[in-house]
């Protein structure tokens, strides 16, 4: 049987998966895999290896024809030996198979129609943080119909944000959630400095064309966002759209295809308006109102560059693989850390056909200072969110623009926040325009060391506690790099094992650095050096 050719990391992914269904007899995985990383890669892969080496009937099941559509086509074309397995479940492509051995459907299509699919060993959802098994209506019904039907179903959850607001993880120990384990992640810093992914780059955008949020009301109820009616009066207003579809044209330069995020309906009409005024005629509309086969078709001429700009109103946000986009105008405010990390994604692809390693993202919706750098957003527990999305946050004293009381370096302009960073550092590292949305690693201020034993008592585990109220950790084995570790902070004077280490009063001993380098990546934050 063929192989599809992968990237290591595909592999890796593909891999952890198998070896965790063979492991745990029972569970539920997902595997966290940034935008633009090769999803549809792993897809295929993953329906190779358990409907053919295994013999599993496999369903791929997602939350939109259009995404329906991409994985078929997608999984066709990187298996073909494969595509006689296949059928497809959606009213909206036209088809309503049941019993093939591999089934790609839409969960409006099929969630009252577990009994007509029968037995399935492996259930794959595309775009996993749409399940919630406590108020998922369609998605709850359908998995509790299998299962009943075949109660050693295991199931796989791909996404590129794996949690919801006011849930958090879609992964952890409670009945309430489908998915156990997060498998494996894919470090989105790490694919772009390799070169899988593009950069993101957003330059400072004149501050005539923010959309102000202060006061707008925040929804109590469903997705916890901004009230639309409210973020209405404050987007569409005419000179605003002008000013902003003009700086987008203007700095566009040599690149092509836009997308651009509107807040609804007719937000998103005016804006397109603007871009034709303003001589920008290849721009097309979709949102919710457009038919589906004529979505379907501008999202085709778009992606084969037959329209240049496409602005969408919650049609482009997920699951929609266009590797041509090389500019988006975010004009959508959203407390949402998963709609962000999304939206932003859309123009993480490579494409080599137009020489494509970054894209530009002008942020006129102030999404860039609420969430932070995309690689490290995290949710909040529901309490702190709650919080967060009604709080200003803190404004920068260079721009002038509010940004998360948590951000560290403000993302339009570059300025430091002095409570965390020293003035001397404030005036060496300072920079405007051209601001990564990647998070840079960065000196931390320490003011308390504390060590403890690892779980299983055979390393150290420092944990760093810094001015600005972050906590960092490092676990410290007695090997090559855990002598290094030893010897910064204690000198020649070494303990010879763990039990030496907490026994013969060396805690007391440590030197506390005066601050130390950290990359962070959420919870996988890495100490890179110390200063004493």
């Amino acid at each position: 049987m063929a192989e599809i050719k992968l990237r290591y990391y595909q592999k890796d992914a593909a891999d952890a998966f198998e070896k965790y269904l063979m492991e745990n007899e029972t569970g539920n995985g997902v595997i966290d895999f940034p935008t633009g990383a090769g999803k549809s890669y792993l897809l295929a892969e993953l329906t190779r290896r358990f409907a053919g080496n295994y013999n599993a009937r496999i369903l791929i099941v997602s939350h939109t024809q259009f995404i329906v559509k991409q994985d078929f086509d997608s999984t066709s074309r990187l298996w073909p030996e494969g595509k006689p397995l296949f059928g497809i479940n959606s009213a909206g492509l036209g088809r309503r198979d049941y019993k093939h051995k591999v089934l790609f459907c839409g969960i409006q299509s099929v969630y009252k129609d577990a009994a007509l699919i029968g037995k399935v060993n492996f259930l794959i959802i595309d775009e996993a943080h749409k399940v919630n098994m406590q108020t998922s209506v369609q998605y709850k019904g359908f998995i509790e119909g299998l299962l009943a039907i075949k109660p050693v179903m295991r199931v796989c959850g791909l996404s590129a944000s794996p949690f919801r607001m006011n849930s958090g993880l879609i992964y952890g120990p409670s009945s309430s959630l489908l998915f156990d384990h997060l498998v494996y992640r894919a470090n989105m810093k790490e694919l772009i400095a390799q070169g899988y992914l593009a950069k993101p780059i957003t330059p400072e955008v004149s501050k005539e064309n923010w959309i102000k949020t202060e006061g707008v009301k925040i929804k109590t109820t469903g997705t916890q966002d901004f009230d639309e009616e409210e973020l209405e009066k404050r987007v569409v207003v005419s000179s605003l759209i002008k000013s902003q579809v003009s700086e987008v044209l203007r700095n566009s330069g040599n690149m092509f295809s836009i997308a651009a995020f509107a807040v609804n309906i007719h937000h998103a009409e005016k804006v397109a308006e603007e871009f034709r005024v303003q001589g920008e005629n290849s721009v097309a509309v979709i949102h919710s109102k457009v038919k589906k086969k004529l979505s379907m078709e501008l999202v085709d001429k778009y992606k084969k560059r037959e329209l240049r700009t496409l602005v969408s109103v919650n049609m482009i946000v997920e699951g929609f693989d266009a590797p041509n986009i090389e500019i988006i105008m975010d004009a959508k405010p959203t407390c949402s850390q998963g709609r962000y990390v999304q939206m932003y994604g859309r123009g993480g692809r490579l494409c080599p056909e137009i020489g494509k390693t970054t894209f530009t993202i002008f942020d006129y919706a102030g999404n860039v200072g609420r969430h932070g750098p995309i690689d490290i957003v995290e949710p909040e527990k529901e309490e702190e969110e709650r919080k967060a999305i009604r709080s200003p946050g803190k404004q920068c004293e260079q721009c002038g623009r509010r940004v998360n009381p948590k951000m560290k370096i403000c993302p339009y302009c570059g300025w430091l926040f002095p409570i965390f960073i020293s003035k001397a550092e404030e005036n060496t590292n300072a920079k405007a325009g051209n601001i990564s949305i990647i998070s840079e690693p960065r000196w931390f201020n320490v003011d308390n060391l504390h060590c403890a034993k690892s779980r299983d008592n055979l390393s150290i585990v420092a944990h760093y506690y810094c001015v600005g109220g972050e906590k960092f950790t490092k676990k410290i084995a007695f090997d090559e790099e855990g002598d290094r570790w030893l010897r910064n902070h204690l000198g020649d004077d070494l303990p010879f094992d763990i039990h030496n280490f907490f026994n013969g009063g060396y805690r007391s001993k440590l030197k506390k650095p005066r601050r130390i380098f950290v990359d962070e990546a959420g919870s996988a934050s890495e100490i890179k050096n110390y200063e004493f």
